[in-house]
């Protein structure tokens, strides 16, 4: 028998008398070969309940002049939310808006955003070589496209680029494009068109940087693999997720329905 006990999202196994071994093996292989919804996203609960947030900080498009306010995890897995990260209420849902006007951003950059930048659960930015094992693994629907989004990004080593290695794009026609910089410089990204999803359509992305190869794939489709050039071979980078709007006009909204980091 497989059941759940009161307040336990895991499975029991419970195998009565004279049951054979062979039966049990059985059992056991229904519980740990078989996807199992063992964690159903909750509407009422803060997106730190409903995803692991240990590993991540939150850049909103409020705060003083050129400098964003940052939420951190601690802050996210102890409930944080605001009128631009919050639990969608209908399907529970990890919701982030971006104005497009009127808010906060640093100086490199000419657009706001509402993003989650990878940490390691004591809360110090990390950067991670690409010799590794390194995949960002969401699924999400645009509820709103504005002037286009970021969705997920491998950014360069800070200490090494203000840049980052290649951007993930949901555009206003419902086009997936993967943009792919050149050198650590900046400003010479070369766009790949890898997929197209209808405006409020469910989808996922695995975007990976492992054994120093990137790729891409949409949908559990075949991976996009991209020339890594120039000065960027093994240089560190970090994820980054959420909603980064490429227009300083138009407000743009999406929905996470989950989100790993793999290392």
């Amino acid at each position: 028998m497989l059941y759940f006990p009161r307040n336990s999202k895991f499975p029991i196994v419970q195998v009565g008398r004279g049951r054979s071994i062979h039966r049990l093996c059985l059992l056991l292989a229904t519980v740990f070969l078989t996807p199992l919804a063992l964690h159903a996203l909750d509407p009422n609960a803060p997106p730190g309940s409903n995803f692991n947030l240990s590993v991540w900080e939150l850049q909103l498009p409020i705060g003083s002049n050129g400098t964003p306010t940052t939420i951190s995890n601690t802050q996210l897995e102890n409930g944080f939310t605001d009128s631009y990260f919050f639990t969608n209420s209908s399907d529970g849902s990890m919701a982030f808006k971006d104005p497009g006007t009127n808010c906060v951003h640093y100086s490199g950059s000419n657009y706001c955003r509402t993003e989650l930048r990878e940490v390691n659960t004591s809360g110090n930015h990390v950067a991670w070589s690409p010799s590794g094992t390194n995949k960002l693994s969401a699924t999400l629907k645009v509820v709103d496209a504005g002037g286009g989004i970021t969705i997920g990004q491998i950014h360069l080593d800070q200490a090494v680029s203000s840049k980052p290695l290649c951007e993930l794009y949901y555009k206003s026609n419902g086009d997936l494009v993967m943009g792919v910089e050149q050198s650590t410089a900046g400003g010479n990204q070369i766009p790949f068109n890898v997929g197209h999803v209808a405006l409020g359509t469910k989808f996922s992305y695995v975007i990976s940087y492992s054994n120093n190869k990137l790729t891409v794939s949409i949908n559990g489709g075949s991976a996009t693999s991209f020339d890594i050039n120039g000065d960027l071979p093994g240089v560190k980078g970090y994820f980054k997720a959420g909603d980064y709007g490429q227009s300083t006009t138009q407000a743009s909204d999406d929905h996470f329905f989950a989100l790993t980091i793999t290392h």
